[in-house]
């Protein structure tokens, strides 16, 4: 990208893909996986590309929110999981239901009909999911793993898109995944949210236009 601004977003990631699985001998199947969420922008469009489950939240200058996000993997979990409750028996927690599950929900990582992620197949750079925003319409927009979603649509903290954007930019972003990190806290034995684990991983990326280019980011 910064040879080429311009670039497809998907070959670009196809691209990062193939040069990391090569640079470090990374064999389909059997290597670290990680969602992505790219924000690219110029003087009249914003891009946006995900691949997994991290969104892209877009808020409009009018009020209005925008959420890109790739389901595939979320779906896949949620079949797999539906079949195994009718099928084996002894599934008594989630980690079971999860540790039941894996091998079947490995074997449809980047497939046509499973979900595709960034791993050792660059071709799941080109199964990404785009979408594109004029410039000027837009207030804000932010990037961010699911670890921080979840806060907004599972736990309701902040109770909704705009109050989690509100308080991004008056606390700064650190705040904000504080008081999800704080509601999870509550939930230690994780039966009011269920979820593999109490803490899941929070990075966030959030850029406001206004008249001049401002950016945050910020992880726990």
């Amino acid at each position: 990208m910064d040879s080429d601004p311009s670039a497809d977003l998907p070959d670009v990631l196809a691209t990062a893909i193939d040069h990391v699985a090569a640079k470090h001998s990374l064999v389909p199947g059997e290597s670290p996986a990680s969602t992505v969420a790219i924000i690219r922008w110029d003087d009249h469009h914003i891009d946006g590309l995900v691949l997994g489950d991290s969104p892209i939240v877009m808020f409009g200058r009018d009020g209005s929110v925008d959420v890109l996000r790739d389901v595939r993997h979320e779906t896949v979990v949620a079949e797999l999981r539906r079949e195994a409750r009718q099928t084996i028996e002894g599934l008594n927690t989630l980690d079971d239901l999860i540790r039941a599950t894996r091998p079947a929900k490995l074997a449809r990582m980047n497939r046509d009909g499973g979900y595709w992620i960034a791993e050792a197949t660059p071709e799941a750079g080109h199964h990404a999911i785009l979408r594109q925003w004029p410039v000027n319409s837009i207030h804000a927009v932010a990037a961010m793993t699911d670890g921080v979603s979840c806060g907004v649509e599972d736990y309701g903290v902040p109770p909704s898109w705009p109050a989690a954007l509100t308080l991004a930019l008056s606390d700064g972003l650190q705040a904000l995944l504080a008081v999800i990190h704080d509601a999870e806290a509550t939930d230690k034995d994780r039966q009011r949210w269920p979820r593999p684990k109490t803490h899941d991983d929070k990075a966030a990326a959030l850029v406001a236009f206004s008249h001049t280019h401002v950016t945050w980011d910020d992880k726990q």
